[in-house]
């Protein structure tokens, strides 16, 4: 299975889990289950769940094909969209899962690691989640352009305390 049809499983899957209140689940949570999951999968088992691009944009990092993969399952009938402008400035509309994803090509660990993403990052706000995804790499990522993301993995594995720093130095004296 291609990585696009993984990752149009994938969005099925998180929309349908989420219908059932679709003021918790907009574009920007969307794509930061997305991205969250593939970096702990990554980091876990050297293998991203979607193994999909993630670029970067105004609000954190996203798949370029979303729009694409939403709309063709708008067009499958797997999915429908609510306006909700009331809601948060960042992500306007609700996005509502229809019929039972295929999900026979992930293994249970994986659907798991987006469960878990999905219950911390629904009941924030689209500004937080979009606000906490902004760390360093994607800081240091020129606007619309692929984000490292092992270089991600990297930075949120070896991160250099003051402690570091202090015993280092004791060890040169």
């Amino acid at each position: 299975m291609s990585n696009r049809e993984r990752l149009k499983n994938l969005v099925h899957f998180i929309c349908r889990e989420c219908s059932t209140d679709p003021s918790r689940l907009g574009k920007v949570k969307l794509h930061k289950i997305i991205y969250y999951s593939d970096l702990y999968r990554l980091r876990t088992k050297a293998k991203p769940i979607t193994g999909v691009t993630f670029v970067k944009y105004p609000f954190g990092p996203f798949v370029p094909e979303m729009d694409e993969v939403l709309s063709e399952l708008e067009k499958e009938g797997k999915l429908y969209t609510i306006p909700r402008d009331e809601y948060n400035e960042y992500d306007n509309i609700g996005l509502v899962g229809k019929g039972t994803p295929n999900l026979q090509d992930f293994e249970d660990r994986e659907i798991g690691i987006v469960k878990e993403q999905m219950n911390e990052i629904c009941p924030q706000t689209a500004t937080y989640i979009s606000d906490k995804s902004h760390g360093p790499i994607w800081q240091m990522t020129e606007m619309y352009a692929p984000i490292p993301i092992l270089a991600e993995i990297a930075y949120n594995l070896i991160r250099v305390t003051d402690e570091d720093v202090a015993y280092a130095g004791s060890l040169t004296e």
